[in-house]
């Protein structure tokens, strides 16, 4: 579900065959940056573009300290366009 990467610690993509096609399934995915309030803590959540309401209304909990006490940080964006084979 959440990927959690902790600053002091650590998409789904698939390809099938459909019909003799080869074709690639590739989940959008958004990285949001939090605090924790209890102990400082700075870690990344990675979820699917889709689950960003879910992630607002259960925010995920510390990785360090397990608290639930965290803060969204307004983090910068970018992005990449796929590279040609």
């Amino acid at each position: 579900m959440f990927g959690l990467k902790s600053s002091s610690g650590s998409g789904r993509d698939g390809a099938g065959v459909a019909g003799g096609e080869l074709r690639s399934e590739v989940e959008v995915m958004a990285v949001y940056e939090f605090e924790c309030k209890a102990c400082g803590e700075h870690f990344e959540v990675s979820v699917p573009i889709s689950e960003h309401d879910r992630l607002k209304k259960r925010p995920p909990k510390c990785p360090k300290c397990g608290k639930s006490r965290v803060q969204q940080l307004v983090s910068s964006f970018s992005t990449k366009a796929p590279s040609k084979c």
